[in-house]
């Protein structure tokens, strides 16, 4: 009973308590002209931004890091996707960025963010792992699956076949969602391209070996934290850029910044993993697993 409480009370206390203090962190941000149009980085003090970076990390972990040793990991990623989620949704789109900055230093700004974002992020999935493979909940199928596996991810085939799947398939997604100059709207296709990448991946991985690391998608939604602002330098390119912005005719995968990918990672994976291992399971004639309590 008290595992079944903390589920989905540690969540809801990121949706109340966390994520609004996160957010507090970000407003404390500001443009030369004193607006609010900043990223965790572009601002008037990037050293106060990684300050900011480092606190709602810090936030988030003190409500996941509890979920995952007492819950299990699938709590504990949701607890730390809706603390970054609050975070992101008080950070300004890149129409608005544009129009303060250098085309070509901003993209190169964004790809350091999305990189610092990505590394604490792979450290706070370590983390999670690491205790939630303690919690010993049935219901939670990251649990027995060998976490991130690292090594498989980056040196096997079937690890870099469900990158690289899964980069295709986040990629497509924000292409189709993210189409208007609104954080919401990006947020929601970060969490879409999660479960887009968790799924295509794994199902893509699947033709090679049934046990694909159940890390390759997480790990392609960080790469493209910071690889998605470098395309930028390429599609449009840095001086096409600001009209291209102006007329709404970008990449959707310009319109994420890193921590939208990471909240797609957290929150979206799991439940394109969910997905495709019902779907691969029930083909192959296995019993899927219950559902969560």
């Amino acid at each position: 009973m008290t595992k079944v409480f903390l589920r989905w009370a540690l969540p809801l206390a990121a949706l109340f308590v966390l994520g609004p203090a996160a957010s507090r962190l970000v407003v404390l941000l500001h443009a030369a002209d004193g607006s609010r149009d900043v990223s965790l980085l572009v601002n008037t003090s990037p050293v106060l931004g990684i300050a900011v970076i480092l606190g709602v990390f810090g936030l988030a972990l003190v409500g996941a890091l509890p979920a995952a040793a007492l819950v299990g990991p699938r709590s504990a990623l949701l607890t730390a996707g809706v603390t970054f989620a609050w975070a992101s949704w008080y950070t300004s789109p890149l129409s608005m960025l544009v129009r303060r900055a250098d085309a070509g230093s901003l993209l190169v700004t964004l790809a350091i963010e999305g990189a610092i974002v990505a590394l604490l992020g792979l450290g706070t999935l370590w983390l999670i792992f690491r205790l939630g493979a303690r919690a010993d909940d049935e219901h939670d199928h990251l649990i027995g699956e060998g976490g991130l596996e690292l090594r498989r991810c980056l040196t096997t085939p079937v690890g870099l076949a469900c990158i690289a799947a899964s980069i295709a398939a986040a990629a497509l997604v924000t292409w189709a969602l993210a189409r208007e100059p609104q954080r919401g709207q990006s947020i929601f296709a970060a969490f879409a391209a999660g479960i887009a990448a968790g799924g295509v991946g794994v199902w893509a991985g699947s033709f090679i070996d049934r046990d694909v690391p159940r890390g390759a998608p997480m790990l392609a939604m960080l790469v493209l934290a910071f690889a998605a602002p470098l395309v930028g330098l390429v599609v449009p390119g840095a001086e096409a850029l600001g009209p291209s912005v102006v007329g709404d005719d970008i990449l959707g995968v310009l319109r994420l910044q890193g921590m939208d990918w990471l909240v797609g990672a957290l929150v979206g994976v799991p439940v394109g993993l969910s997905w495709v291992r019902a779907a691969i399971d029930s083909s192959e004639g296995h019993e899927p697993k219950p559902a969560r309590a």
